[in-house]
């Protein structure tokens, strides 16, 4: 089904851009951040250098891999970098970017002062798969699950108002633009335009993913170096067969043995409870 939605949205995005020619493509700043598959997004960005104002890497890099990037040490020192008669576009290291990506970020950038785009995954194969349709502007929620996190575009506009020495995440990016100027224009852009590599459990170290053909589940194995108490913390009030339910199957199920139990009563009146 997303294979559909894809052909749509390039059908879409082509019907507006395609005819664009290279002297009406307006230009663009883009900040990467961080180093992590740096090779994959500059590869990617040498696609667009009719539309590429600068780019810039929050991070450390060799002059002799990456000639056409200046590298900086934070996001506030990108900002002040960039060339304050455009707009800066910023994206996690490894993303690639759809192939109107910045025409659509260019033309929405003249209508508000951040917008932000839904996102996908490409995996090992190119496939492109888990697609982030995200909402609207919400600030409690980005406060919460920082849902806006690559795929950024800030107006000029603003630049001064995130003049911040704090800020180390495009997340935190967003939120300090809405906390410092609470009137500004936030704008979702409902296309995935940015696509990030795809997150390989196996590969963050010491946790590996594992099913259980007991339990017909996959879960998360972490590795350990002993085992900590757990404490598993059930309330209840007048449920004693549904905590009876509840401690037989933690009992049968659970091989982790260093665990304890804490039935918390929340004003029980039934004897039997």
């Amino acid at each position: 089904m997303y294979k559909h939605y894809l052909k749509l949205q390039d059908r879409a995005l082509s019907d507006k851009y395609e005819n664009l020619s290279e002297s009406n493509k307006e230009k663009i700043n883009v900040v990467v951040v961080g180093t992590d598959f740096l090779a994959t997004t500059q590869k990617d960005l040498q696609r667009y250098l009719s539309q590429i104002k600068k780019v810039f890497v929050v991070g450390k890099v060799t002059a002799s891999q990456y000639e056409d990037v200046e590298s900086v040490a934070s996001l506030s020192e990108a900002l002040g970098a960039c060339d304050s008669s455009h707009s800066t576009l910023f994206i996690k290291s490894g993303d690639t970017l759809s192939k109107f990506a910045l025409n659509e970020f260019i033309a929405v950038a003249k209508q508000t002062d951040i917008a932000y785009c839904d996102t996908d995954e490409k995996n090992q194969k190119g496939v492109l798969t888990s697609p982030k349709f995200l909402p609207d502007w919400n600030p409690d929620l980005q406060l919460s699950t920082a849902y806006i996190n690559t795929g950024v575009l800030i107006s000029p506009e603003i630049s001064d108002v995130l003049a911040v020495n704090n800020v180390s995440t495009i997340a935190q990016l967003v939120t300090t633009a809405w906390q410092k100027q609470s009137t500004v224009t936030i704008s979702h852009i409902p296309y995935t335009l940015v696509h990030s590599i795809s997150d390989d459990l196996n590969s963050q170290g010491s946790a590996v993913s594992s099913f259980s053909k007991h339990q017909k589940v996959n879960c998360v194995l972490w590795k350990t170096l002993n085992e900590p108490l757990v404490s598993l913390i059930i309330p209840t009030k007048n449920g004693k067969e549904l905590v009876k339910a509840c401690i037989d199957s933690i009992r049968e199920k659970t091989i982790y043995k260093n665990y304890e139990i804490l039935l918390i009563d929340n004003g029980s009146d039934e004897d039997a409870s």
